[in-house]
């Protein structure tokens, strides 16, 4: 059975916030994805809805990634989307079908 993490994480913004919601994400991709357990960081925008941004993410275990969201550039990010985010994201953990 594969340990590997997947993460699909949808984040709905709020209207005028693209510009700062691209800054706070710039800000934590590169910490990010030089974290060792980090095999694939990317943020998308959703050609569907120009107010929403969508994380896709692998990472080498469950462990890894809580150690991510532990990391101060995540903390930041967080801290950063406070107030740009119209609800709470959608965040799916998932594993690969067998």
């Amino acid at each position: 059975m594969p340990t590997d993490i997947r993460v699909v994480a949808i984040l709905k913004f709020k209207a005028g916030k693209k510009d700062a919601v691209a800054a706070a994400i710039r800000g934590c991709l590169q910490p990010s994805r030089a974290e060792p357990g980090c095999l694939f960081y990317v943020p998308h925008w959703d050609k569907e809805d120009d107010q929403r941004v969508v994380f896709v993410e692998h990472w080498r275990s469950q462990d890894d990634l809580d150690k991510h969201m532990q990391t101060p550039h995540f903390s930041a990010l967080i801290e950063k989307l406070d107030g740009l985010l119209d609800g709470a994201p959608d965040i799916r953990t998932l594993t690969e079908f067998e």
